[in-house]
């Protein structure tokens, strides 16, 4: 099992865990990079807060079935989020993302 967590915990580090502020960082106007990257690790760090601290008080109440069964439906949320509101911004330069990706004058 600790081999497993290992595992995925270094794959998880390496793929998908630093892609979300890496996109944070390519889709915010040049001019409010630096504000909005910081609001969204702020926001970001308040629901993993609030989550450390629900846990304990959700598992005893709705059980570990339950709990985890939220966890997953948050993530099919994000999901459905990321595909409907995130388009591609490989090979765009992060001068042309605005304008090019998202229609916007720079």
């Amino acid at each position: 099992m600790a081999i497993g967590i290992s595992f995925f915990a270094a794959a998880f580090s390496v793929g998908m865990g630093p892609a979300t502020y890496v996109y944070m960082s390519e889709v915010f106007d040049n001019s409010l990079r630096a504000k909005g990257v910081g609001a969204s690790f702020f926001f970001s760090r308040m629901v993993q807060a609030l989550w450390l601290f629900a846990f304990p008080l959700m598992q005893p109440r709705i059980g570990l079935t339950g709990v985890f069964a939220i966890l997953s439906f948050a993530n099919v949320l994000c999901l459905a989020f990321y595909w409907l509101c995130c388009p591609e911004t490989k090979g765009f330069s992060l001068e042309n993302i605005q304008s090019e990706v998202f229609g916007q004058k720079v």
